[in-house]
């Protein structure tokens, strides 16, 4: 989705990645996410955008699954590492039956402190349709871009 976005908008790309994967193994990847949340535990990051960078944007798309109803924490750690103020922030994730986004669109509201976060208009996908949605989610970016 993400490329899709870029492709669209002309906008670079930046992967939030935990410094410590999550690993193939479903179920593992899924105790790990819940016990993140659960204790509030933000994962170190692999990488990280310059400030000055991160300074010189206006508009940050963020996309995300939703893992137990919320952001996965090393979207947490993202968002509370920047200064975003003053940034228009539009949310895109997938889900597996949360196509609301649960709490996780609410999250990147209240993280993204004194972002203007366009939560109305955040795309839902549902993950198994991901594959097959690149037209939908161009012409979902296109219309943040006229």
């Amino acid at each position: 989705m993400a490329r899709w976005i870029s492709e669209e908008t002309g906008g670079e790309l930046f992967r939030i990645v935990p410094s410590e994967a999550y690993g193939e193994d479903f179920d593992a990847c899924a105790d790990r996410a819940k016990n993140e949340l659960d204790n509030e535990i933000r994962p170190e990051l692999s990488s990280h955008i310059d400030p000055e960078i991160m300074a010189k944007y206006d508009v940050i798309y963020i996309g995300f699954p939703v893992w137990w109803y919320d952001l996965p924490m090393p979207v947490w750690t993202f968002l509370e590492e920047y200064d975003l103020s003053g940034k228009t922030i539009i949310p895109f994730f997938s889900h597996n039956g949360s196509s609301n986004g649960a709490n996780s669109v609410n999250r990147v509201s209240e993280l993204a402190e004194g972002a203007d976060v366009l939560a109305d208009d955040a795309l839902s996908l549902r993950g198994s349709s991901v594959a097959g949605s690149e037209e939908e989610v161009k012409d979902w970016a296109a219309g943040f871009v006229k």
